[in-house]
């Protein structure tokens, strides 16, 4: 595994969104698929190493499908910084609230300000360590344009959205 990503997973095993288990707010409706038994979290490169085969559904990327509830030290790292996402800005990689988990998340309606401090700017540092891996920065922006896509043509924002 890459070094980017284990340090950055690391920065991230002991910090969570709220002072407490924010599954308990909406019945961990992140780490259950859908109706379809869809849905998983996207890995990152070399971060399925972490899961076992049977939970991986291959694609592009592979997805680590969700079993309901998991140790936070053995989450991907989405699920760890979720309801973020990375987005490049001139000033750099920032972290803002992730538009697909208004469909989810009980804490969106809080914005950034209701997320403990700590919580953001450990997923900011670790979005920053991979950023700067130049194996995984193209893996970032792809995900990252997958949510301004969602947040297009979801919430109707102009092609000039600044995010």
């Amino acid at each position: 595994m890459r070094e980017s990503l284990r340090t950055a997973r690391a920065l991230l095993e002991h910090v969570t969104p709220i002072h407490g288990d924010c599954g308990q707010l909406c019945g961990k409706a992140c780490c259950s698929p859908d109706e379809e038994g869809k849905g998983g979290v996207w890995l990152l490169p070399g971060e399925e190493s972490f899961f076992p085969a049977a939970w991986i559904r291959p694609g592009d990327p592979p997805r680590l499908m969700c079993r309901g509830s998991c140790d936070r030290r053995d989450r991907p790292f989405f699920c760890r910084i979720f309801p973020l996402i990375g987005i490049k800005t001139q000033k750099g990689w920032r972290m803002r609230l992730d538009q697909r988990a208004w469909a989810l998340c009980p804490l969106m309606s809080s914005g950034l300000r209701g997320l403990a401090p700590a919580f953001t700017a450990a997923a900011e540092r670790a979005v920053e360590l991979l950023a700067a891996d130049p194996e995984l920065r193209p893996f970032l922006r792809r995900w990252a344009a997958v949510e301004r896509t969602f947040h297009r043509v979801e919430l109707g924002a102009s092609d000039h959205d600044p995010a």
